[in-house]
């Protein structure tokens, strides 16, 4: 009704001024159909005396707008994000009127996605195969592509074009069968639902003819025919004369049996041998070896076998022989271990021989072939030699002589132990020695070259430890020794072993105790500096006796001046207190009973001084205000280390009657001079300074003073008004600002000159200003204590200019209902006219916002335009951060005054609750439903969407995808596989805060319960029927003919057949010939189930019906065979291959099964063309 009215008012407005509008301008656009999230460009001419244009729109679903007034240009780039149609048209304007041009309108709609990029890794199993071969082509998808693919295959045979002869699912397919030679093309297609399709790079195959037979091989011969045990021989022959490709040769050996009686040894030694030689190496087969050469072409079709042999014998090869000990003592054990070489199977027996003392005898055997160790007692002192003789069963050995070891027996010491073991003192004190003696063992003398080993085993320095045992002397010769001195407390235990060469014998053991009241006496106790400031500490150096090495504690002691009693103390503690200090040390062992030194007996002394200022001074005794003094000292004398100092003041309060102020001024100077100022408290100021060491702790205490007493206060420093210019009967008001370190309680008058006077008179505060012109203002200050004491009246001026200048207008009383919302709430602004101003005003509201993206300036706007109101609600709000309102009053004839404004802030822990839209109220498997989801339609924040699902059986959510809102749309697609229940939820989180602010996923969540799409294909009397799903846009029925046969790895040429919408059924009676048909359900153009199973079917065939009795084994498949059909033009007869683990009647190509078992017996039926006589089954085989 608003168009029409708008156009009616137009005609009647041109009827009626026909001779003073302007003319219509002529309007395009830049293109008329394109998809959401482009720029359309509106083009226009400008007829004579044009002052400006109206650009109006018609949104889908809304009324006309008007969404720009007073242009001046004559085109403007629309951005458009809504589908649908959107009509334009545009007004040229003057003075007296606007003419409208001809509407235009664009059609909008949603783009496809981007297309997948070529598949990735596209390969062929192979380069080059014969006639009748096949090959396998492998590739992956394409990297980044979410969306549902298939792979349309291309090939170009020898001397043709390229044509399609596959469209698959999987990323592989077997290509068989290729009979043509030559070189064949093959090329992937990867495709997506809107048939967008990229090419994958080309490989080829080369395809050859078969080569022949190969005869056999000539010039075979042996480098030798005669070998010993362990020999190498080579073998050589020349390639078949009928071969020119590659010939690759089977190698046999034929070799006696590894017994005599046992059978030859015959095996395929190499498999496809490509060279014309080899060597056999390390032969210990016994008797005669035939090696034969089988030549073979590529496709393994081989020629016939030649042969040619080499024997072997001589003497044996030399058994593995070794010994577990070289040197052993007189009556144990060696034993001896032996093999035979691996390769050496006859039957042996071993003996073994010992020659010692110029005497060779047999010491074991013959042993059989399964002994391979042998252990011997040797009773002989010295050197024996051991030799090891192998036999075979045909009277050949080894060489036994090449086999010897030699075995060290070596006399007995392990009983022996040394006599008269003594000490020649079994009690001792600190710093002792005891003299220890033994003799040797009986029947050992000084010619013996007997030594000894001396342990010694003493209590730990560590009370709880265990005892310490070591060895004091290693291989000592005499039969004496001295241990000390002594200063281990306790029973120190001293063992004796006597050993010659490898062996020791028995220890003997002799002890001896130390004990003692008091510990000895340091050799060492002093101080390492006499004398020290206060603040300072003391540090020491004591040494123990050399071979002390008790656990002790020590403690020092310290007797401060004019003290009698002693302190513990630490070294470096500082001592404040000056005088002369006394110290002790004292130390303990830690065993029970404690036994300490004598500490009193040896004392030491040292001095501590004290730290003062020197000095102290200040350079004027009496100031006025603003005055600076300077503060100065010397360091303590004879001091040199760092001091920092304290400088503390003493001031009169502020506030009559109140103590004075003490408080630290300066902390941790390093200098010796300091100025305070301008000082600006009446009174006397008591300065104090401290000496600080750098521990924290001070000296002692230096004072002085000074005293101010000016009878002028100082001026302020600063004297403005709030603005330099107010309206008329406006008051005025003052800001100043008095010298930084003045305190001083104050009164201040304010004194004034009217425009065109020079009479000075006091302002009261809160006046309003009467009349035009500028006024001069006065600041004088007093002490409220003394108010005598004041500044001068004149000395601090400021102006203001009084006017009604309506630019000088502000609001009152600007406010904002609430400082901190979350996501989704309102605020209400809220202001009073300017109360001087008695007449209607409106008002320009302005918002300065965050940008929603990071880095970016923020987003300044007029939000309301000569509002009349003063109150405001804006909301609901969904821009994080400081929100900025300005309100502007303005006079009814267009005057502006000046901004006012408020801020209030966003802040949440959580971004808003996620949202999809819903999805049909019944979803399938195989069906595509596209989700999509948004916040709220003002929530235009910068944020990462994470998608998940929850499939049907699974616990945790699988994430689809991350969609940025600034560059991709909130959608995505997703395809049922499974049927059950399915938990989409969604999840926001800002980019401005790097995922910070998030969502709550769970609030997001989507339920849809995806039924299961089951759709089977039968046929019955020449109808086929399948099911129908609820739903379904339409069904697709193809057809592939089967006239010639169809196999497994055959690719099936599919033809569609034409259906009428969603019918359930089809007519195949009239179809000539055996055909497969499939069927698939299509929910739209685009979305559809996979394909049904597969039927097979022909009109003129009749089903023959069998039964197998008493099955073998009940397996998965079972092949029979009958005689010759015409439907498949089979010679031998056709194949049928029943699977009983598929549903009745489901078939892939020529597998077609309609059979039960029944009582181990399989009842089946069959499809043929020979219906007039019989065809027995004549082969039946098993899977199993």
């Amino acid at each position: 009704m608003k168009v029409l009215t708008r156009l009616l008012l137009w005609l009647t407005l041109a009827t009626s001024f026909q001779s003073f509008a302007i003319s219509s301008p002529s309007f395009s656009l830049s293109t008329y159909s394109m998809y959401r999230g482009n720029t359309v460009t509106l083009s226009w001419s400008r007829p004579s005396g044009t002052q400006y244009f109206n650009l109006w729109v018609l949104k889908p679903g809304d009324t006309w707008l008007k969404f720009r007034g007073g242009y001046t240009s004559t085109s403007f780039n629309r951005y458009i994000n809504k589908n649908g149609t959107h009509t334009f048209y545009v007004e040229a304007c003057d003075a007296s009127g606007c003419s409208a041009s001809g509407s235009a309108s664009v059609t909008v709609s949603e783009p496809p996605p981007p297309g997948p990029s070529a598949v990735r890794g596209f390969s062929l199993s192979t380069s080059q195969i014969y006639t009748g071969g096949s090959v396998m082509l492998q590739w992956q998808p394409p990297s980044s592509y979410s969306g549902s693919l298939y792979y349309r295959l291309r090939t170009k045979k020898p001397g043709g074009n390229w044509f399609v002869f596959r469209d698959v699912s999987t990323p592989n397919f077997l290509r068989s069968g290729i009979n043509l030679a030559g070189t064949h093309y093959f090329q992937i297609q990867a495709c997506d639902s809107w048939n967008q399709c990229s090419y994958s790079s080309v490989h080829s195959l080369s395809v050859l003819s078969p080569p022949p037979v190969p005869d056999a091989v000539t010039g075979l011969s042996a480098s030798k025919t005669q070998l010993n045990y362990g020999d190498s021989v080579k073998i050589s022959w020349r390639k078949p004369g009928n071969i020119s490709d590659t010939t690759y040769y089977d190698v046999y050996i034929t070799k006696p049996g590894a017994q005599p009686g046992l059978p030859d040894e015959h095996f395929l030694w190499h498999d496809n041998f490509r060279a014309t030689e080899l060597t056999r190496n390390e032969i210990y087969r016994r008797g005669a070896t035939k090696v034969g050469i089988v030549p073979c072409n590529v496709l393994n079709q081989c020629g016939p076998l030649r042969e040619v042999s080499f024997t072997v014998g001589g003497t044996l090869p030399q058994p593995t022989f070794t010994r577990n000990k070289s040197v052993i003592r007189q009556g144990e054990q060696v034993t001896f271990n032996w093999s035979l070489h691996p390769y050496y199977k006859d039957t042996v027996s071993y003996t073994l021989y010992q020659h010692s003392q110029g005497t060779t005898r047999k010491i074991a055997g013959p042993l059989a072939a399964t002994v391979q160790s042998f252990t011997h007692t040797l009773n002989e002192v010295g050197s024996s030699t051991f030799y090891l003789e192998m036999c075979n069963t045909y009277g050949e050995c080894n060489n036994k002589s090449l086999t010897a070891l030699t075995v060290r027996a070596t006399p007995v010491i392990t009983q022996a132990a040394v006599v008269q073991l003594a000490v020649n003192k079994s009690d001792i004190t600190y710093g002792e020695h005891v003299a220890l003696s033994w003799q040797r063992p009986a029947g050992y003398d000084e010619n013996s070259g007997l030594v000894f080993d001396v342990y010694v085993t003493k209590p730990s320095p560590n009370p709880g430890e265990a005892d310490i045992r070591f060895l004091w002397r290693d291989n000592h010769p005499s039969l004496t020794l001295t241990r000390g001195p002594n200063y281990r407390r306790g029973t120190i235990k001293v063992e004796v072993v006597p050993c010659l060469a490898e062996q020791c014998g028995l220890s003997r053991s002799v002890s001896y105790t130390l004990s003692g009241n008091t510990l000895p006496a340091a050799t060492q106790f002093t101080v390492k500096q006499n004398t020290v400031f206060a603040g300072k500490g003391f540090d020491f150096n004591w040494q123990f006796p050399e071979f002390f090495q008790e656990a002790v504690t020590t403690q020092l002691w310290v007797k401060a001046p004019e003290h009698t009693a002693l302190q513990e103390y630490q070294a470096n503690a500082p001592l404040h207190a000056p005088g002369q200090y006394t110290f002790y040390l004292q130390y303990c062992d830690q065993k029970a009973p404690t036994i300490c030194n004598d500490y009193l007996s040896h004392p030491v002394t040292a001095t501590v001084k004290p730290i003062k200022v020197a000095n102290l001074r200040v350079d004027k005794a009496n100031i006025n205000y603003g005055d600076s003094v300077t503060i100065s000292w010397d360091k303590p004398n004879g001091y040199t280390e760092a001091l920092t100092y304290d400088v503390y003041i003493t001031k009169p309060s502020s506030e009559p009657g109140q103590p004075d102020q003490r408080f630290l001024w300066q902390r941790a100077l390093t200098d010796t001079q300091v100025v305070r100022g301008p000082n600006y408290r009446r009174g006397q100021i008591g300065v104090e300074v401290h000496p600080c060491l750098p521990d924290g702790s001070c000296g002692e205490v230096t004072t002085t003073q000074y005293t101010l007493n000016g009878t002028t206060l100082p001026d302020a420093i600063q004297f403005t008004s709030e603005k330099p210019e107010y309206y008329l009967n406006e008051s005025v008001s003052f800001n100043w600002q008095m010298p930084e370190f003045f305190k001083e309680p104050i009164t201040a008058k304010l004194w004034m000159t009217s425009p065109g006077s020079q009479t000075i008179s006091l302002y009261t505060s809160g006046t309003g200003l009467t009349q035009k012109g500028t006024y001069t203002f006065y600041l004088q200050t007093c002490l409220t204590n003394y108010s005598t004491v004041c500044s001068k009246q004149r000395n601090t001026a400021t102006s203001v200019v009084v006017s009604d200048n309506a630019a000088l207008l502000k609001v009152e009383d600007l406010t904002v209902s609430a400082s901190d919302i979350v996501y989704g709430e309102s605020v209400t602004l809220s202001w009073k006219k300017p109360s001087v101003y008695q007449q209607d005003m409106v008002y320009d509201v302005y918002i300065t916002k965050p940008s929603q993206y990071a880095g970016e300036p923020e987003q300044r706007f007029l939000w309301q335009d000569n509002y009349t109101g003063t109150s405001l609600e804006r909301g609901p709000n969904f821009r994080r951060g400081a929100i900025k309102v300005e309100v502007q009053p303005c006079t009814l004839s267009g005057q502006c005054g000046q901004l006012s404004e408020v801020a209030f802030q966003l802040t949440d822990s959580h971004l808003p609750t996620v949202t999809f839209e819903p999805l049909p109220e019944r979803v399938f498997t195989h069906q595509t439903v596209t989700l999509q989801w948004q916040i709220h339609e003002f929530f235009q924040e910068h944020v990462s969407y994470t998608l998940y699902v929850k499939p049907p059986g699974q616990q945790q959510l699988t994430m689809l995808g991350e969609f940025d809102s600034r560059t991709e749309q909130s959608r995505f697609q997703y395809q049922f596989t499974d049927a059950g229940e399915y938990i989409f939820s969604v999840q926001a989180c800002d980019k401005k805060t790097n995922g910070a602010i998030c969502s709550i996923l769970e609030s997001s969540e989507l339920v849809a319960n995806a039924e299961p799409l089951r759709l089977t294909l039968s046929v019955e009397n020449g109808n086929l029927q399948w099911t129908d799903v609820a739903q379904i846009s339409h069904y697709l029925l193809e057809v592939a003919d089967c006239t010639q046969g169809c196999t497994n790895s055959e690719v099936l040429n599919w033809q569609n057949i034409p259906l009428s919408g969603a019918q359930t059924h089809y007519d195949a009676s009239k179809v000539t010939g055996l055909s497969a048909y499939r069927v698939k359900a299509c929910f739209s153009d685009t979305i559809c189930s996979g394909w049904s199973n597969q039927v097979l079917h022909d009109p003129d065939a009749r089903l023959l019906t069998g039964k197998i009795a008493e099955l073998n084994t009940i397996s998965s498949l079972v092949r029979i065979r009958i005689k010759g059909d015409t439907c498949k033009r089979a010679e031998n007869g056709q194949f049928w291959t029943l699977d009983l683990l598929t549903p009745a009647g489901s078939v892939t190509y020529n597998l077609l099964r309609t059979a039960h078992l029944q009582d181990r017996a399989l009842v089946f039926s069959l499809p043929t063309c020979q219906a007039d006589r019989d065809q027995p089954i004549i082969e039946l085989y098993q899977d199993y």
